[in-house]
């Protein structure tokens, strides 16, 4: 079996995005996931984060052509697209609140919540991603932080 990988935000933005502070730690890292064949998943919450991260970091043209570059990856078909409905009164969207209430000292997003539960239910242990909100929940970053 494929070694299952869920990638944040921050690994898709580190990866992306040259001048992030994580970069030279996520580019190398990524190709070894990709080289290795592992499972890339990620959700559909996360990519309109990226996205919106991408828009708010670069001018039109280089966001433009970020985006495309984005788009080609998710499409390229080694990575799997969790697509999470958006309906409020569901029992997934009380699961996803659950992890408020597991950390509620953390300053955790909705998407962080909504990426840990697709974690726990497709049993992925480890994140692409830079974001120590994984590891408290208890889930393994790759790469680790500095």
């Amino acid at each position: 079996m494929k070694e299952q990988v869920f990638v944040d935000t921050g690994g898709w933005f580190a990866v992306l995005v040259g001048d992030d502070k994580f970069s030279k730690l996520a580019v190398p890292q990524y190709r070894l996931l990709v080289e290795a064949e592992a499972e890339l998943i990620t959700s559909n919450y996360v990519v309109a984060e990226v996205i919106t991260l991408l828009r708010r970091h670069a001018s039109w043209p280089a966001f433009h052509k970020l985006a495309n570059q984005f788009k080609r990856i998710i499409g390229e078909g080694y990575v799997s697209l969790v697509n999470i409905g958006s309906r409020y009164d569901s029992p997934l969207h009380d699961a996803f609140m659950h992890w408020f209430g597991e950390f509620p000292r953390e300053r955790l997003s909705y998407t962080d919540c909504v990426s840990f539960e697709i974690m726990r239910r497709l049993d992925i242990r480890n994140a692409f991603a830079f974001d120590r909100h994984f590891q408290k929940a208890g889930f393994r970053l790759i790469p680790g932080l500095p």
